[in-house]
């Protein structure tokens, strides 16, 4: 015997969204952190060779490279916040796109606090020397 309700109804449904934009979004909020934890190992694990070669522009080098690639789910979040609000509905409106928008928002600050976690830990390796005992 099946239920059926008709309040109930996926979120997919009712945002006329797809599952790409539900990955999008969950990219934009997860996206950060990931990066952030892998560039952190990355640079834990450079430093011993970076020491042993005198290679110390690898360790700011990939710094750099975590940091532009933690701006690529920033990227999406915003463009999903834009598509958002220019799906004409207002901003107190909850059905419809509230989710979608509210997952933007988060996946913004998100990624805002993990680009400057990120450069708040590549900072120190130009002021002082890591094979430093």
């Amino acid at each position: 015997m099946t239920v059926k309700n008709e309040h109930v109804h996926p979120e997919s449904d009712v945002e006329h969204s797809s599952p790409r934009e539900s990955l999008a979004l969950w990219f934009g909020i997860l996206g950060g952190p990931i990066i952030w934890a892998v560039q952190l190992q990355v640079s834990y694990m450079l430093v011993p060779w970076a020491c042993s070669t005198g290679h110390h522009w690898t360790l700011h080098l990939a710094s750099l490279v975590f940091l532009l690639s933690a701006a690529a789910p920033a990227f999406i979040a915003w463009r999903a916040s834009t598509t958002a609000r220019s799906r004409g509905t207002s901003e107190r409106e909850s059905e419809g796109v509230g989710r979608i928008r509210f997952m933007a928002m988060l996946g913004l600050m998100t990624s805002a606090l993990f680009l400057l976690l990120i450069f708040a830990q590549a900072l120190p390796s130009f002021f002082i020397d890591p094979c430093q005992q």
